[in-house]
């Protein structure tokens, strides 16, 4: 199966999945997914390493585990960089409201 272009990005959020994060991860790597950005920023840090753990527990090499975590740690700074503008515009709107 060719992998979509643009490629996919997933942004977790446990809270709102139906199924366990592990198996939405699967399943959205399945379907050609090829960057998975862990977002559960409540998890208490034991927590979320163990979830990342086991997100990655099917990658054996350890290069491509550093590469996909230095991309899933970008692509978290500009999710986080995203939602600090849209709280600017959403404040802006508020005031001017």
């Amino acid at each position: 199966m060719p992998l979509p272009d643009p490629p996919l990005l997933v942004i977790s959020d446990r809270s709102q999945a139906k199924r366990p994060l592990i198996k939405v991860a699967e399943a959205a790597f399945a379907g050609g997914c090829r960057w998975f950005s862990l977002r559960e920023k409540d998890l208490p840090a034991e927590e979320r390493r163990a979830l990342l753990a086991e997100l990655f527990d099917q990658e054996k090499d350890p290069v491509q585990i550093i590469k996909w975590k230095e991309v899933i740690e970008t692509l978290e700074f500009a999710a986080d960089k995203c939602e600090d503008v849209a709280n600017v515009i959403e404040g802006v709107t508020l005031k001017n409201a």
